[in-house]
């Protein structure tokens, strides 16, 4: 297997003396990180080292400029610049960031299981363009699943050692251990310019300058959550319990406010147990939009709707040569799934549903009917539908509905039926009641001429209204 440093790997190296890089992986350029895999003297397989620069510590100043020493970058241009090279002295401040990754010293997992971890390192810190798909439950259960189930357990063996308290003691913050709702906060070790947790006593991190990197992780204690797609109903208590107390135990230890902190999920994560990130709303990296998801929508979600992400497509993004991308590739490939196309396999579920064909057919129909009615019979027709809006829905009622507005514009006037007009009268002023009859009656005359004409409009639409009701009935659209 390897030397006497297999048992040394990866946390007790002195130096990175002796190890051969036999590929850049990420030259740095575009994230900061430096990225090499390599292989370290007297070991058999591979290693990825990550070099990258952490930030200036702001908080002693007058230390800085004593650590500071410079060297001449270029030659003085006459003018007011001078151009150097600083060296930091390490005990103030680190010059570099190193992660050492290195699979095989875990001697109790299978040489298959060590390759597969490394292959997933070199995956993720290698230069590759990004892509961006939708997942639906479909392509969840068809490729995402297996590919978590495919993980070795000893992938996130680390995060068992923090929950048992058996690593990192130094960097917790709060922890909870009820098994179903507890959880755990720590420092995450992303955030390097947070005071030094063995020297700097904890009273001395509030309102530290480092809090604008702020860097803070959430762990559940239970198992059985491995990712946002795992989480119903049963878990709200966790999930809420996680935003308040998290808010409270970093302002009361830091000393910033809710309104400097985002709370936020990853999809896919980084590991496969259910974490939450805890950031200073400063914090600019692993906060794409097609990648996190902020606690408290994630609650409201799942409050509306236990199984909502059992059921919804997310937003995926991930290296194209990402492992987990290279399974929905295969499956497309196969007709399994379409990556075009994911959030169309599966029913979209709404919280309102959207109009069914019979109501949108109705309300257009309906529509017509008022712009063919005068304004002045409008109060009638309106009386009308609503009260269609009542019934349940058959389409037999909305036709008798629309029927109905004949029907009422034919009986509304019985109480303004004349007495005839040849009867005799005993009043003095007979005639010019007559008279007055005779002017009544010749605009009755003519308005019912204009009614008739007006109805036969109406009968034209209703007509119309009939042919498209059958018309859409015989297609399925109505009734179903």
């Amino acid at each position: 297997m390897a030397s006497s440093l297999h048992d040394a790997m990866p946390d007790r190296l002195p130096s990175l003396r002796g190890f051969k890089t036999s590929r850049v992986l990420n030259d740095g350029k575009e994230s900061g990180v430096v990225a090499l895999l390599g292989t370290f003297p007297g070991c058999d397989t591979e290693s990825v080292v990550k070099l990258s620069r952490p930030p200036i510590p702001l908080g002693d100043l007058d230390g800085l400029a004593t650590a500071v020493t410079l060297s001449e970058r270029a030659p003085y241009s006459g003018m007011e610049y001078g151009y150097y090279h600083g060296v930091v002295a390490s005990e103030f401040a680190p010059g570099l960031s190193v992660d050492v990754l290195y699979p095989g010293c875990l001697a109790n997992e299978s040489e298959e299981a060590r390759a597969k971890l490394l292959a997933k390192h070199v995956s993720r810190n290698a230069s590759q363009a990004p892509v961006v798909f939708r997942e639906n439950p479909r392509a969840y259960a068809a490729a995402h699943l297996p590919y978590i189930d495919a993980i070795p357990s000893s992938a996130i063996g680390w995060v068992y050692k923090i929950l048992n308290k058996e690593k990192e003691l130094e960097r917790l913050l709060f922890d909870d251990d009820d098994a179903n709702d507890g959880f755990l906060v720590n420092t995450d070790p992303k955030w390097v310019t947070h005071p030094d947790p063995k020297a700097t006593p904890k009273e001395q991190w509030m309102n530290h300058p480092g809090t604008r990197e702020l860097y803070c992780l959430g762990l559940c204690h239970r198992k059985d959550v491995r990712s946002l797609r795992d989480l119903r109903a049963a878990h709200l208590p966790m999930l809420r319990a996680m935003a308040r107390k998290g808010r409270e135990v970093i302002k009361n230890t830091y000393g910033l406010a809710d309104e400097s902190l985002r709370i936020f999920v990853h999809y896919p994560p980084q590991f496969y147990h259910f974490h939450v990130h805890f950031t200073n709303v400063s914090v600019d990296h692993g906060v794409s939009a097609e990648r996190a998801h902020l606690l408290d929508d994630v609650i409201e979600n799942i409050e509306r709707d236990s199984e909502h992400y059992a059921k919804c497509s997310i937003t995926c993004r991930m290296g194209e040569n990402d492992e987990l991308w290279r399974r929905f590739k295969e499956l497309d490939k196969a007709g399994a799934v379409h990556i075009s196309k994911l959030s169309r396999l599966e029913p979209k579920t709404s919280y309102g549903s959207p109009p069914q064909p019979r109501t949108r057919l109705f309300v257009l129909l309906l529509g017509v009917i008022v712009a063919a009615t005068p304004p002045g019979r409008r109060h009638s027709l309106a009386l009308d539908a609503a009260r269609s809006a009542t019934a349940e829905g058959r389409v037999q009622g909305e036709i008798d509905v629309l029927l109905a507005i004949r029907a009422d514009e034919e009986r509304r006037h019985v109480h303004d039926l004349l007495a005839d007009a040849n009867v005799p009268l005993a009043n003095e002023h007979a005639r010019v009641v007559h008279r007055l009859r005779e002017a009544k009656l010749e605009h009755e005359r003519l308005e019912t001429a204009l009614e008739e004409r007006i109805r036969g409009e109406r009968e034209d639409v209703i007509e119309l209204v009939l042919g498209l009701v059958l018309e859409e009935q015989r297609r399925g659209g109505i009734g179903r």
